[in-house]
């Protein structure tokens, strides 16, 4: 199944980088590349995340980190809408 990301799910990635980064850009890097694979294993298994407090999406946790990534399935695709960290309040819905 086709991944793809929302303009604000890609502004997340970038904020959780640059934040990270700012103390240790090695772990920066192995945080995004643990949330790139997690994301890799919904295009074969794309209800692996739980439902949701917002109808319609589904949260993936990612392991080892204080992440959760948003995401909606379609029929051909899965849309990435946001990656949250896990202390933020959590949206009652995605734009």
């Amino acid at each position: 199944m086709e991944i793809r990301f929302s303009q604000n799910a890609l502004s997340d990635l970038y904020a959780v980088y640059d934040y990270i980064a700012l103390e240790n850009p090695v772990y920066a890097q192995k945080v995004l590349k643990r949330i790139e694979v997690a994301i890799d294993h919904l295009a074969d298994h794309p209800q692996l995340g739980r439902i949701s407090r917002v109808e319609g999406v589904r949260e993936l946790i990612i392991s080892d980190t204080p992440y959760i990534v948003a995401y909606k399935k379609f029929d051909n695709y899965l849309n990435i809408i946001a990656v949250i960290h896990s202390r933020r309040k959590w949206t009652t819905k995605f734009h």
